[in-house]
């Protein structure tokens, strides 16, 4: 992530500005398998609501999101008693970019330029349109070499 520091007007608080950031649905995603991965009791299935509480998300939203991540095969369903969602293979086995394409709102033709509003490409590349490519490439890297099973082992994120 590319941080920059800037002192505020007054001068007394300095400000983080991040540029490369989730979409809510992105976070939730990750936030919602982790806590599923990590809330295996005895029985292998759990309910929406159990997985928000824990992942600290509202239960409709990531309903939701479970809803998607099983249509790409990263969670089972099951309905009845005793139903809810489960891992569709080991933690290990799911790398966090599965996760975060499964959700992914695909802009067609583009990416939205940073610098304005239309999509780079359209008529023709912005300034930092090459920087983009790279940053985003490095963190595509950094999430296809981490699986769930790191994101559950990992204490402070939430």
């Amino acid at each position: 992530m590319v941080k920059y520091m800037f002192k505020a007007n007054s001068g007394k608080n300095a400000v983080e500005l991040r540029f490369l950031f989730l979409s809510p649905a992105s976070r939730q995603a990750l936030l919602g398998m982790r806590a599923v991965a990590l809330g295996r009791g005895p029985s292998r299935y759990q309910l929406v609501r159990e997985a928000a509480g824990r992942a600290g998300l509202p239960g409709n939203a990531l309903a939701k999101i479970f809803q998607r991540l099983a249509r790409h095969r990263l969670l089972l369903s099951q309905r009845g008693p005793g139903g809810g969602y489960a891992l569709a293979r080991p933690a290990r086995e799911i790398f966090l970019t599965e996760i975060l394409r499964a959700v992914q709102d695909v802009v067609p033709g583009g990416r939205h330029c940073l610098l304005g509003n239309r999509l780079c490409g359209e008529d023709g590349f912005c300034l930092i349109h090459n920087v983009i490519i790279k940053a985003d490439q490095l963190v595509l890297d950094a999430f296809s070499s981490l699986t769930l099973s790191d994101l559950a082992k990992s204490g402070g994120w939430r």
